[in-house]
């Protein structure tokens, strides 16, 4: 397997795996609303999650496989010999037999092992990618006696809770004018609907 095809399948699963991410909606299970006159007794909004699966697939690897191979290349050497050396001390020529080092340019073959890369098929991998969004339209109900005048504004975050086959919605009064409560909460023609009632002192 060349360089270049294994290049070019790792590079096509960077992109399919960039693609799968950027393609990821964007979700919302959380939102704060701002309750105005203009709103009168009713308030929307819609929540999201997004809902992903685990797969399996059998996709080929790669692997290491080691070979043998024979080069040659030329190196210095080093070898030595008993040659007779003489020497000039205090005018006086003196010679012996002395070991002396020469070099030489020689041919060596010796047998290194390498690894090549190989693609085979194939084993089975598990991933966890998107699947669907799950969508939950939310009204919230208040009582009569809680109409807004003027600029008066309440705030309140609703959060999608639950499972997606049974969804519940969670309710934070962050700031009111009325001290609420939730009377009842449930699915009703596809709107999870909130009533709120002004809670007794």
């Amino acid at each position: 397997m060349s360089l270049f095809k294994i290049s070019r399948s790792i590079i096509l699963c960077l992109l399919a795996f960039s693609f799968n991410v950027l393609a990821d909606p964007i979700e919302t299970p959380q939102l704060t609303l701002t309750r105005t006159v203009a709103d009168g007794l009713e308030l929307k909004g819609v929540l999201s999650k997004n809902i992903y699966r685990r797969y399996t697939k059998s996709v080929p690897y790669s692997v290491e496989i080691p070979y043998q191979e024979t080069i040659t290349r030329v190196v210095n050497e080093t070898y030595y010999t008993m040659d007779r050396v003489c020497r000039v001390i205090k005018k006086k020529q003196i010679c012996n037999m002395e070991r002396v080092a020469h070099i030489r340019r020689v041919t060596k073959t010796e047998t290194v092992t390498r690894l090549r890369t190989k693609i085979v098929c194939c084993r089975t991998e598990s991933f966890v990618a998107f699947d669907h969004q799950e969508v939950l339209p939310v009204k919230l109900l208040y009582p009569a006696n809680t109409q807004l005048q003027n600029n008066e504004t309440e705030t309140v975050r609703i959060e999608l809770t639950g499972s997606e086959f049974e969804p519940d919605v969670k309710t934070s009064f962050l700031a009111q004018l009325f001290p609420y409560i939730v009377k009842s909460k449930g699915m009703d023609q596809g709107v999870f609907t909130i009533e709120v009632i002004e809670a007794v002192p």
